[in-house]
């Protein structure tokens, strides 16, 4: 008679039914994700779209307490164009936004989502390049309602502006740039910290993108470090947001360059023409000693200054409740004194 087989352990089966429902679980967590985004974007009627000369379709809503929508007959005294720093969408801007639009109704905010994040769309052929988010910027300024146009951005979307401020073209048109800690060419080579920390990220982005498409991603806690430092009307959306497949997909594209360029050490601040207010945290000066110097490259133009916020982060400038308030009255008092020079 012929020996039965053993049976497959207990131990085994367990843990093969344990993957399997997670892999369920993250497809069906992925596939809600996807239906909700789809539905939104069905319903939102706010939001309008320009198409760059990348042929890229840029998603993007003005935010103005008396504006309206873009049939709005009433003209804004100037337009604030803001973007967003690397790994977010335009969700990360708009409590900045809202806190403008309140403390200068008359101003018109524009936030918007570079291309592959959020509603926009990315159709270009070749890889990405600061050029490419240059020009789908400029593709949205060219939407503004208001005579002047102020660019706000933060950390790499700062250093997008302040490409696209300095292209020829573009000095009478652009009034002023607000740069919210931006990305310095030369940082990874001046900071021993930062070069770890790039280092972790592109670890990461590596992996994580490919986890997310799986469904994966309500395992991961990148989202929470993030999000804890928002406000809390903010922070539910951008932990949701950050779980989503489309936003990993847009920050590993982008880094894809961006690690490269900055460990070479080869590209150069651009030249500024417009005045430009620098806007950093307490926080980063301590944790990395020679950004202070780096940042002195952004206000070489007359009317620069730079700002200091007490007790805040490289995110929480943006997102939380204090430095998010203290950000605004530095850019509302900068608006002002450009706007009274020029008159």
């Amino acid at each position: 008679m012929r020996p039965r087989l053993n049976s497959v352990p207990s131990v085994t089966k367990d843990f093969a039914v344990l993957s399997g429902s997670v892999f369920a679980a993250g497809l069906g967590h992925r596939f809600v994700h996807q239906f909700m985004d789809a539905k939104r974007a069905f319903v939102d009627e706010s939001r309008e779209q320009a198409t760059s000369t990348t042929s890229n379709i840029l998603s993007f809503r003005r935010i103005g307490s008396r504006l309206g929508g873009a049939s709005s007959n009433e003209a804004p005294t100037g337009t604030v164009v803001i973007d967003a720093g690397f790994f977010a969408s335009s969700l990360s801007c708009s409590r900045m936004a809202r806190l403008l639009s309140e403390a200068r109704p008359d101003l018109e905010v524009i936030i918007y989502d570079r291309a592959g994040y959020g509603y926009s769309i990315r159709s270009h052929y070749a890889p990405w390049s600061f050029n490419e988010a240059a020009l789908d910027l400029q593709a949205v300024i060219d939407q503004a309602r208001g005579e002047q146009v102020w660019i706000m951005g933060h950390s790499l979307g700062g250093y997008i502006a302040a490409i696209l401020a300095a292209h020829e073209d573009m000095r009478d048109r652009i009034s002023g740039l607000i740069l919210v800690e931006p990305t310095h060419p030369q940082e990874l080579i001046a900071n021993s910290p930062q070069r770890v920390g790039a280092r972790n990220i592109h670890s990461t982005m590596k992996l994580a993108p490919a986890s997310v498409r799986l469904g994966l991603g309500w395992l991961l806690d990148s989202g929470a470090n993030i999000s804890s430092q928002a406000a809390p009307e903010l922070a539910k959306n951008l932990a949701t947001e950050l779980k989503t497949p489309r936003i990993w997909s847009g920050a590993a594209r982008e880094w894809k360059y961006v690690y490269p360029a900055l460990l070479d050490g080869q590209l150069k601040t651009p030249e500024l023409t417009v005045p430009a207010l620098l806007i950093v945290g307490d926080d980063t000066e301590a944790s990395r000693p020679g950004h202070r110097l780096l940042y002195d490259d952004y206000l070489t133009s007359q009317g620069s200054a730079l700002v200091r916020i007490v007790g805040s982060t490289h995110l929480g400038l943006m997102m939380d409740e204090q430095g998010s308030s203290m950000t605004c009255s530095a850019v509302v008092e900068f608006l002002e004194n450009v706007m009274e020079g020029a008159s």
